[in-house]
């Protein structure tokens, strides 16, 4: 157990690329953008709320991977059986901020999915995000979480 390591990856470059790129393609038929002008940032008590989004995105991401820290936990199944690997979870952040649609998009399987899925509804209920910009609007905006399990063998 003092061996087990969980790491939580994000794509950093990724979602700044998104953010970069203008969002050719508009939302799909239930109103969702999957790439906007300006992604969605996670909101914590502990980052500033002034400032550009570029500024704070390190501070959001930081507090992001806190919060998967803190309530995500490594299933005994998994453990017992070595399992290791990433899941990923979709989500919809919605105008108001609040996430709506979580869905496991990545299973690795002996319950590693599970877990990802049961942390990210428990972010329904606890957090609140700065929704997806685009045109300057709030949209409906996809997020990909992917959460990374290793024992650090």
């Amino acid at each position: 157990m003092q061996y087990l390591t969980l790491f939580f990856l994000l794509f950093a470059f990724t979602l700044s690329a998104q953010e970069k790129t203008e969002a050719r393609k508009g939302p799909d038929e239930d109103g969702v953008y999957n790439v906007v002008e300006e992604m969605p940032m996670f909101l914590s008590d502990d980052c500033p709320t002034e400032g550009s989004r570029w500024d704070r995105k390190p501070c959001a991401d930081k507090a992001m991977l806190e919060f998967v820290y803190e309530n995500v936990t490594y299933p005994a199944v998994a453990q017992k059986a070595e399992a290791e690997g990433m899941a990923v979870v979709s989500f919809i952040v919605e105008p108001d901020g609040t996430i709506s649609e979580p869905t496991l998009q990545r299973d690795p399987g002996t319950g590693l999915g599970e877990e990802a899925l049961r942390v990210v509804q428990l972010m329904q209920t606890t957090t609140r995000w700065e929704p997806g910009l685009q045109n300057g609007k709030p949209v409906r905006a996809r997020f990909n979480l992917p959460v990374k399990f290793d024992l650090g063998k």
